[in-house]
């Protein structure tokens, strides 16, 4: 009886271990494929992040480019440089919506409003300024009584600087270098071709035409001559241009227009960038 008894018990006290061994391994796999699974999932967790950073970047970029679009769309005559021809038609008639109440008004200017018609007395404050020259014509008897008209107009005269540079004591001549060559252009020239051609954004060939025109033939400027002009601007406001630049990157808010024009048959843009007090143009 203690015999089989203990039989018995060696039995199973075997199928207790097997069964052990059998639950170890399939831990030990369990285990194993858990920790695969794991490291899948760590992986698969940084893909997507890189992947969501990748797709955050772009959403900011297209946003960008939505912004900028949308301000492209937006412009017109009455906030950009374009024509008024490139203005989007309205959908229906004007007026159709107005919601400013009606009044027995007539159109136009009413009385008492303060208009910008140059007056007598401006002109007399001009003329006393010594800002203009003042030419009198007589009509009629000089020796009699007179009412005064004022006609307003400008000329521009080709003035001839001749500049005469003496000898010193020992015999020798002591010229400038903004004088070496025989005959140069003043600063009135340059101001005036450099405003036509940068801040009207008229075309080089036709700024000298322009030139040539408003002297009367007497100032034939060559195209080179107005591109050095050009480098010679931009050398002397190198400094000036950097304290703007930086200025321009250190505001808070820029407000930015563009102009289309031609550059060696190429259409480009010309920005205006401003962000106030402070103007730089940018040509991209």
């Amino acid at each position: 009886m203690g015999r089989n008894y203990n039989r018995s018990l060696f039995k199973h006290l075997e199928e207790t271990l097997a069964r052990c061994d059998k639950l170890e391994n399939e831990f030990k796999a369990y285990k194993q494929k858990t920790e695969q699974e794991l490291f899948e999932c760590h992986a698969k967790i940084a893909e997507l992040e890189a992947t969501i950073t990748k797709k955050d970047e772009q959403i900011e970029l297209l946003k960008g480019d939505n912004e900028r679009l949308k301000r492209i769309l937006n412009n017109n005559s009455g906030n950009s440089s374009l024509p008024p021809s490139t203005d989007q038609k309205p959908s229906r008639p004007a007026n159709t919506f107005n919601g400013r109440s009606r009044t027995d008004r007539n159109i136009g200017g009413q009385k008492g409003h303060l208009g910008k018609t140059l007056t007598p007395k401006d002109i007399e404050a001009l003329i006393a300024s010594k800002k203009c020259e003042h030419i009198v014509a007589e009509l009629g008897d000089a020796e009699t009584s007179f009412v005064k008209r004022f006609i307003v107009d400008a000329k521009l005269t080709t003035v001839v600087y001749e500049i005469r540079l003496h000898a010193d004591a020992n015999g020798k001549f002591l010229i400038p270098p903004v004088l070496n060559s025989a005959v140069i252009y003043g600063n009135g020239v340059k101001t005036l071709v450099l405003a036509i051609s940068q801040l009207g954004d008229v075309p080089v060939k036709r700024t000298c035409g322009l030139l040539s025109a408003l002297s009367n033939g007497t100032i034939n400027l060559s195209p080179g001559s107005l591109f050095h002009f050009e480098e010679e601007f931009a050398a002397r406001a190198s400094d000036i241009l950097e304290t703007i630049k930086t200025n321009l990157l250190n505001s808070e808010v820029l407000c930015t227009d563009s102009t289309i024009t031609s550059l060696l048959g190429e259409s480009k843009s010309i920005s205006a960038i401003k962000a106030l007090p402070k103007l730089s143009f940018i040509l991209r």
